[in-house]
């Protein structure tokens, strides 16, 4: 059984781009490791309750950021899911895409890498070894 992770790290202060540390929080991350496309579907409904709970566990004030190895695609498509994402995704969406686009929905987090048009070497975060096979599945979300 793949075991999700997702870390909520502490609480930190940006401050004219540099990061400090403040007992008043600006700003909450949590890092996580998602199961792939290919794993059982309990495993991934145990990931979206474990992050869940983090973020639930996460103040509202100030802005909650998600980032990690979500191992999903969302694609470019983004009929009924503009409000979280924009068009400059790459490659097609998949189920994880699907379940990571839902629970975007419900935390009221944005797609970062999707917005803005970059170029595709920009925006992919996995090759595949034989350099064929591209994808973005690495991504940063903000409230």
């Amino acid at each position: 059984m793949h075991q999700p992770k997702c870390e909520n790290n502490a609480p930190f202060m940006v401050n004219d781009g540099r990061v400090e540390q403040d007992s008043t929080p600006k700003a909450r991350k949590s890092q996580c490791y998602a199961p792939t496309n290919t794993a059982d579907i309990e495993d991934k409904d145990a990931f979206y309750e474990q992050i869940q709970a983090t973020m639930n566990r996460t103040p509202k004030r100030g802005m909650r950021i998600l980032m990690g190895d979500l191992n999903n695609k969302v694609g470019m498509d983004n009929i009924d899911s503009d409000l979280i994402m924009g068009r400059h995704g790459t490659g097609e969406w998949n189920e994880n895409g699907g379940m990571f686009t839902e629970f975007c929905t419900f935390n009221d987090l944005i797609i970062g890498g999707t917005l803005f048009p970059h170029k595709t070497i920009h925006k992919t975060t996995w090759i595949s070894p034989d350099g064929k096979t591209e994808n973005q599945i690495d991504h940063v979300t903000i409230e």
